[in-house]
């Protein structure tokens, strides 16, 4: 994935939904992380990934990162603490299984924690909170403001510290995943262990520093050195442990909707310095970023934040006038071996420069009168072609032998919008994948099989499947190498 641009941006990875305890709904809250300048947003409910298909669908509307994340309760040292899972596979059955373990537990908590309230003198708790759920899973906190709302008490923590916690009525003690268990299902689904807002569990030096311990040795990552928990001495104190336990550093407001206006998105101090993000891991790998593009009035907004992924050497994939493409910056060798590996190319295969202009065609290739006028019939549209390429084209990208370029000037308006602000004609190969014949054709089915893979995906829509007819033109006398989608009947 490309490092400079994804490293530059605006992290926060700890939120919550309604899926599980957030009063948002995932798509809500992606909206309110675009308007607050979140780049990168985790989703990461407690023990559960059933928003996540959600959240990513409206952060391919916005151009935004969600990353697939979950909170996961872990039994450790008599007390319950959270790890949060990383760019986590929601579809690992691993994972899922254990994920589906602990929220049937929550199940029976949640009417546990009914019964003894009931008991303490507030009946009709559980039926309270589980009329304010707006996903699947009764939590604590749901409860907690049931509580408020009947006028047990002045706000959500007056709930926990006179209701909720160890020694108050409405408590019951967790049973959840153990800390071996939980690393284990975040790996399984390839992802990364970040202990959640490590300050919060009140725990003596000694004893953090013995649940750091033992989470390094079995494979955790990652600390949340800055939280929206935190106080700015915590995070330092944070940062220094994350120091000698090897662990990256992770930030994230643990967002849980606009009752709380103390803790926004987004809005977290930088992490101290000495600390190695979790983002610049070469363990990370993010989701590639989902655009959902109007084939007819491409976003502005949302073509710049492509043309900016290709020109910090990101690899794209986007629609043209017949198929879907790979494309990358032409002077970009890395992003180039990257998309032969997508494809499984050897050196000799030929590239195509997707141009916006006969202007641009001009400055890339040899053109006379006559193959000028030829072209300018034809284009945009459907067409590639062959010929003399001038120095302006690197070597490795010419014909070895003939000293040729192939170019197209596409009848695609995120295409055109794409080179128009690139400035330059990218760099494009069809995306057919190794034992495919013909092209990919569905933009979801793409983000499954390359989503670790390319650094966006362009939804565009259905552009076609077939080829582009190919002229060689090297001389004045074209001739049609492969009839494909454009009509030849021009040069019959």
């Amino acid at each position: 994935m490309v490092e400079c641009w994804f490293m530059s941006l605006k992290h926060d990875l700890h939120s919550h939904s309604t899926a599980s305890d957030g009063t948002l709904s995932p798509r809500e809250l992606v909206q309110r992380a675009h308007e607050a300048g979140v780049d990168v947003l985790a989703l990461t409910d407690h023990d559960t990934l059933s928003g996540i298909a959600e959240a990513a669908k409206e952060a391919g509307e916005l151009g935004l990162v969600v990353v697939p994340g979950v909170e996961i309760s872990v039994s450790w040292g008599g007390q319950t603490v959270h790890v949060l899972g990383l760019n986590v596979d929601p579809g690992a059955p691993g994972l899922q299984q254990g994920l589906a373990r602990l929220q049937e537990y929550r199940g029976w908590r949640a009417e546990e924690i009914g019964r003894r309230l009931e008991k303490a003198g507030i009946p009709g708790s559980f039926e309270g909170a589980r009329a304010l759920v707006k996903g699947t899973l009764v939590g604590r906190t749901h409860f907690a403001r049931f509580l408020v709302q009947a006028g047990h008490a002045g706000d959500v923590r007056e709930v926990f510290r006179h209701f909720l916690v160890k020694g108050k009525p409405g408590h019951v003690r967790g049973e959840w995943a153990s800390l071996e268990e939980a690393l284990e299902w975040i790996a399984d689904a390839g992802g990364i262990a970040v202990v959640a807002h490590p300050a919060r569990y009140r725990m003596t030096r000694s004893k953090l520093r013995r649940l750091l311990g033992e989470f390094s040795e079995l494979g955790g990552m990652g600390l949340e050195v800055v939280s929206g928990s935190h106080s700015r001495d915590e995070c330092f104190t944070m940062a220094r442990h994350a120091r000698d336990f090897g662990l990256l550093a992770s930030a994230g407001s643990d967002y849980h909707g606009p009752e709380n206006p103390w803790l926004n998105l987004g809005q977290l101090p930088e992490l101290p310095h000495g600390c190695s993000p979790v983002w610049t891991s070469s363990t990370w790998k993010p989701m590639a970023q989902f655009f959902q593009i109007h084939p007819d009035n491409p976003q502005p907004r949302l073509i710049r934040q492509a043309v900016e992924i290709l020109r910090s050497g990101g690899v794209i994939v986007y629609p043209t006038d017949s198929s879907y493409a790979l494309g990358c910056q032409v002077g970009n060798k890395e992003a180039m071996d990257r998309i032969r590996r997508i494809r499984r190319l050897d050196d000799r295969h030929n590239f195509t420069l997707v141009c916006r202009n006969l202007a641009e065609v001009s400055q890339y290739t040899k053109i006379s009168n006559q193959q000028y006028r030829l072209i300018k019939s034809l284009t945009p549209g459907p067409y590639t072609f062959i010929l003399k390429a001038t120095k302006q084209v690197p070597r490795r990208l010419m014909h070895p032998k003939r000293k040729t370029i192939g170019i197209r000037i596409p009848d695609n308006r995120i295409a055109l919008a794409l080179a128009e602000e690139l400035n330059e004609p990218i760099l494009s190969s069809t995306l057919i994948l190794p034992g495919d014949e013909m092209p990919l054709t569905d933009p979801y089915e793409m983000k499954d099989l390359l989503e670790h893979e390319v650094d966006l995906i362009i939804d565009g829509g259905y552009c076609g499947m077939e080829p582009t007819t190919v002229v060689v033109m090297e001389d004045d006398e074209p001739w049609v190498v492969r009839k494909g989608k454009g009509d030849t009947s021009l040069f019959e």
